[in-house]
């Protein structure tokens, strides 16, 4: 279940709002006073030529045909398609009324992730997992395939860009390669951004996660994306959070491992949003830790790269390019803004890690049935989340090179 709610003066009268979504019905409640006013029932009407056509029943409460004629303008200004429950205490409802309350319950804000990062990072599963995740502490979630060449979810999408356009119709019709076809995608998207918030509009109350292509030119300097999200987040007062996920195999070579320090760099400051960079199958670090050079805390809290400078100089493939690594350590370093949370998504105590982390980035603030769940899965879980990143990491042990790391 999902709950919003908000306070406003209507008319000069406060009045209380709320909004409940449950997997098949939405609760809406608006309260002026403490007296009894009309529960209504209301079912869409699918048999209606008309587009928007309802059922309306009183369960309780006084009944006219000016309230039923409210009603019905309120679910079609809010595009509900689904089973509403409303429960309606207000004095005087008008024309003036009726638009200030669609306004306000159109504001109460939605959130969501936008999921990025190189192809084969996990993005697909993470959006499942993390999903049934939030699901168990009581989120309604929904997830939004925007993807054009991912024709394989693990998950239902809510929303599928291939219903729009996909990659092998704009290479067979296009006559352009998979990259070409897949920005040609995303640039459409941007010019037919009304059919995306039209189905975003009918997700009122849900989490949204955002799955994202792999091409990473699409976050680094190409402006379509960034566009797509500007313009829904302002659209629909969408509370979003970036979040990039990076290939722990990156931290088994400097040179891979820079690479992707400066693909976070750029990302987070093309992209514009509140950003969460993840060590995603941190699993497989574990698995292989003698492959790293370094400490893994080394890795998600990005320390001193100068180490990696060595490792690079030493390496006959690479030490021909020390002053361009010079310069790129130099420039992240000046800018300091990246650092990983460590993920594997089969361990509920790195998801619940992320989770707190994301919702910290996007202002996500859950009602008091998700914190009491999120502590019953914490309980059973022995999980003290303070001590949640320490935990993980000190399943690798240091190597002998961290040691003289330390040492130096």
């Amino acid at each position: 279940m999902n709950f919003k709610t908000v306070a406003a003066l209507l008319d000069g009268v406060h009045t209380d709002f709320v909004v409940s979504v449950f997997e098949d019905t939405i609760f809406i409640a608006i309260t002026q006073n403490s007296k009894l006013g009309t529960l209504y029932l209301v079912k869409p009407d699918y048999n209606s030529p008309e587009d928007l056509a309802y059922d309306i029943k009183a369960l309780f409460g006084r009944d006219d045909d000016k309230q039923t004629s409210s009603i019905v303008s309120l679910m079609r200004g809010l595009n509900i398609e689904c089973r509403t429950i409303i429960s309606l205490m207000i004095e005087n409802i008008n024309f003036r009324t009726l638009r200030a309350i669609q306004q306000l319950l159109n504001i109460m804000p939605l959130y969501g992730q936008v999921i990025i990062g190189p192809p084969g990072c996990g993005k697909t599963t993470y959006c499942d997992e993390m999903s049934k995740y939030l699901q168990e502490l009581g989120r309604q979630v929904a997830i939004i395939n925007i993807d054009p060449a991912n024709d394989s979810l693990c998950y239902k999408a809510a929303i599928d860009i291939s219903e729009l356009i996909t990659v092998e119709d704009v290479m067979d019709y296009v006559n352009l390669g998979p990259n070409g076809a897949l920005i040609y995608c995303i640039e459409y998207l941007e010019k037919r951004l009304d059919w995306l918030l039209e189905k975003l509009r009918k997700l009122t109350g849900y989490y949204l996660f955002f799955d994202c292509p792999g091409q990473v030119e699409i976050y680094t300097h190409h402006n379509s994306m960034k566009n797509i999200m500007s313009a829904i987040k302002n659209e629909l007062d969408l509370r979003l959070c970036c979040v990039q996920l990076i290939d722990c195999h990156y931290c088994s070579d400097p040179g891979k491992y820079i690479s992707a320090l400066l693909m976070c760099t750029s990302t987070m400051y093309q992209m514009e949003l509140p950003h969460v960079n993840i060590l995603s199958k941190i699993d497989i670090a574990v698995k292989h830790k003698s492959k790293l050079l370094f400490n893994l805390d080394f890795y998600t809290d990005v320390l001193s790269l100068d180490h990696l400078l060595d490792a690079l100089q030493n390496d006959p493939h690479t030490s021909r390019y020390h002053r361009l690594n010079k310069a790129i350590v130099s420039l992240i370093e000046g800018q300091n803004i990246v650092s990983f949370l460590p993920l594997n998504v089969k361990d509920k105590r790195t998801l619940e890690l992320v989770r707190k982390n994301i919702d910290r980035a996007n202002g996500y603030i859950f009602n008091p049935e998700e914190n009491r769940n999120a502590e019953m899965l914490n309980s059973v879980m022995q999980l003290d989340i303070n001590d949640l990143t320490l935990d993980v990491l000190e399943d690798i042990p240091k190597s002998n090179s961290s040691d003289k790391m330390m040492q130096n």
